[in-house]
């Protein structure tokens, strides 16, 4: 009876380390990336906006503003389930006070009525400098634009991962 006693103490202690282990492993990992969120607004049809880069988990980026350029280019259209989508791919430089940041991006749009349209798609970090030198990473992203009264608004939201980040977390 002593002899069990002894084995159903070593599972519990077994049980819980592996536990410590699995979650300090789960929080390295984590560690190596931040979670950050891009807002950005322009005039409908302008290549230039302005934006509000935020850091939702602690790294490098906080928060940072600025303008961006945008060149975006049209692809051909798709129809799903009798729904016109306009297929909209483009690169942007955004140019804050940290470093500029590029990315690329892809975005689905669908008619949401009284002048209105709504998209979600995808972007991705190309290349930066300053303080975003050497990021990568990407995410989603939802926009809306707004006909009638000439503005678009979008917010991109994603993981990027630094320099610093991966050498801490070798």
């Amino acid at each position: 009876m002593r002899g069990r006693l002894s084995i159903g103490r070593a599972l519990v202690i077994l049980v819980a380390v592996s536990m410590g282990c699995a979650s300090t492993v789960s929080a390295a990992s984590e560690a190596r990336q931040q979670r950050v969120m891009l807002e950005q607004k322009h005039k409908f049809g302008a290549p230039t906006g302005t934006f509000v880069l935020y850091g939702l988990t602690e790294g490098l980026v906080d928060l940072d503003s600025g303008t961006f350029t945008l060149a975006a280019a049209e692809q051909p259209y798709v129809v799903r389930h009798g729904q016109r989508i306009a297929v909209y791919v483009a690169a942007e430089t955004l140019a804050g006070r940290r470093g500029t940041l590029s990315i690329r991006w892809r975005v689905e749009f669908v008619g949401a009525g009284l002048g209105a349209t709504v998209g979600t798609g995808s972007w991705s970090v190309l290349r930066g400098t300053g303080r975003y030198a050497g990021l990568t990473g990407g995410g989603r992203l939802a926009a809306v634009v707004m006909t009638p009264r000439g503005f678009t608004s979008a917010q991109l939201e994603g993981l990027i991962t630094s320099p610093a980040l991966r050498a801490a977390s070798g």
